[in-house]
């Protein structure tokens, strides 16, 4: 136990003061109350690592340890904020999180703009974009053992190299675009593309009418080409779809 020590004054009667630091062997405890409020106490005894300071009712408040006492809270830029009031540090996110790894929500994510991400997001269930769509600038959108569903948007493939890929293993294995115009003598247009093998499965429709339209028939079709004959003397351009 500590009680206050009487000591002299310069000039005036004895004053109560508290012991120097107590060592103790071991942590103090909540049973450990005879002590005065304010009495500081270290352990171990002969190397000191941790120091406690009582604050009444078996109340011991470590402030310090070995691997040192905490003297400010400091935020991340764009990861964690801090600001300190009344000696209160309040952390809280920033309005833009930049994550230094990967972030992982085990339910869901909801973003109420965009989500941008330097590689790869990853969906355990479902990824759904309700207004703004999901943009792939450079990459893939790849959905490996379930469908791309447009339920009511569209599939916009833009660009003469703009194609589905049916089978990774060959890039040209599908091919989408728009074919020229027809000559009109009688209303023929030959497609080139490499997608294009002698069994592959074509798919064509009227992008624009004119001239005199009528039946269109695949009259040929090899390695690298296909050509669309019309019975008319039409000048249309046509849809078309190389599927392998």
């Amino acid at each position: 136990m500590s009680k206050m020590f009487q000591v002299y004054g310069i000039g005036q009667a004895l004053i109560p003061v508290l012991p120097p630091p107590l060592p103790f062997q071991s942590a103090p405890t909540s049973n450990q109350t005879n002590y005065e409020i304010g009495q500081l106490v270290y352990t171990p005894a002969l190397a000191p690592t941790a120091f406690y300071l009582y604050g009444g009712a078996g109340n011991w408040i470590q402030f310090a340890s070995n691997s040192g006492d905490i003297i400010a809270i400091n935020g991340t830029a764009n990861q964690v904020t801090v600001s300190t009031i009344a000696g209160v540090a309040t952390i809280s996110l920033p309005t833009a999180i930049t994550t230094p790894g990967s972030l992982t929500a085990t339910t869901s994510l909801t973003a109420g703009t965009t989500v941008t991400a330097g590689t790869t997001v990853t969906a355990g269930t479902g990824l759904i974009a309700t207004t703004g769509g999901v943009t792939a600038t450079t990459g893939d959108v790849t959905a490996t053992a379930g469908n791309l569903v447009a339920t009511v948007g569209n599939l916009n493939l833009n660009g003469a190299a703009s194609k589905i890929n049916i089978n990774a293993a060959t890039p040209s294995s599908a091919s989408v675009g728009v074919s020229g115009s027809m000559s009109s003598t009688p209303g023929t247009v030959t497609v080139t593309s490499s997608a294009v093998t002698t069994s592959s499965n074509i798919l064509f429709s009227r992008k624009t009418t004119g001239g005199t339209p009528g039946q269109v028939s695949i009259t040929a079709q090899s390695a690298g080409s296909f050509t669309l004959t019309s019975t008319g003397n039409e000048t249309s351009s046509f849809n078309y779809l190389i599927i392998n």
